[in-house]
C-alpha cells in the first residue's frame, strides 16, 4: 500500500511538470488565434469597409466552427461582444470590451500582459477614426508578435525545464520514501 501511494505521488509530480509545460503551449496557441482574428478584423474593417460589429460577428462565426475547448472561447468572446452591443445600445464598446476581456482572462491561461494588451486594444476601437483604429490594430499585432516571440523561446527553455523538474521530483520522492 505504501508503494502505491509513493507511485501516485511521483506520478502527480511528473504530471504537474508536463501540465506546466503544456500551459505555455496553450498560451501560445491562444495568442496566435487572437493574432489571426485581429488581423482578419483589421482587413474586414479597412478593406471591406465593414463596421466593427459586422467584422467581429463575421470573424467570430468563421473561427467558432470546428473549435472546441479553450480555443472556442476566443471566437465566442467576439460574438458575446457583438451580442451585448445589440442588446445594450447605450453601453459603449470599450466598456463591453473591458468586461468581456476580464471575463475571458479568468478562464484562459493568459498572462497579465496579454490581458492588458487586449484591454488597450478595446479602448480605441469603435470610438476613434479609421486611421487611429488602424494604428491601434497595428500596435496590438506588433505587441502580440513580440510576446509570441518571447513565449516561443520560453517554451523551448522552460517547457523542457518544467518536464525535467517534474520527473526529477517524482524520482527523488520515490527514492527518498522507498
Amino acid at each position: 500500500m505504501k508503494y502505491i501511494g509513493i507511485l501516485i505521488m511521483a506520478a502527480s509530480l511528473i504530471a504537474a511538470g508536463f501540465t506546466a509545460a503544456n500551459g505555455l503551449k496553450d498560451r501560445m496557441e491562444l495568442l496566435f488565434l487572437f493574432y489571426r482574428m485581429i488581423l482578419n478584423m483589421k482587413g474586414q474593417i479597412l478593406y471591406s469597409n465593414d463596421t466593427l460589429p459586422q467584422a467581429m460577428k463575421k470573424i467570430g462565426e468563421d473561427y467558432a466552427k470546428d473549435r472546441t475547448g479553450i480555443s472556442k472561447e476566443i471566437p465566442e468572446f467576439f460574438l458575446r461582444i457583438v451580442s451585448r452591443l445589440e442588446k445594450e445600445p447605450g453601453n459603449p464598446l470599450p466598456g463591453i470590451w473591458k468586461a468581456e476581456t476580464e471575463r475571458i482572462s479568468e478562464r484562459l491561461p493568459l498572462a497579465e500582459a496579454d490581458t492588458n494588451a487586449l484591454l488597450a486594444l478595446g479602448e480605441n476601437l469603435g470610438c476613434a477614426d479609421r486611421e487611429t483604429q488602424e494604428r491601434t490594430f497595428l500596435f496590438y499585432l506588433k505587441q502580440t508578435e513580440d510576446t509570441m516571440e518571447g513565449l516561443k523561446e520560453d517554451m523551448e527553455r522552460k517547457g523542457r525545464l518544467y518536464r525535467c523538474l517534474g520527473m526529477s521530483a517524482g524520482l527523488l520522492l520515490m527514492i527518498v520514501l522507498a
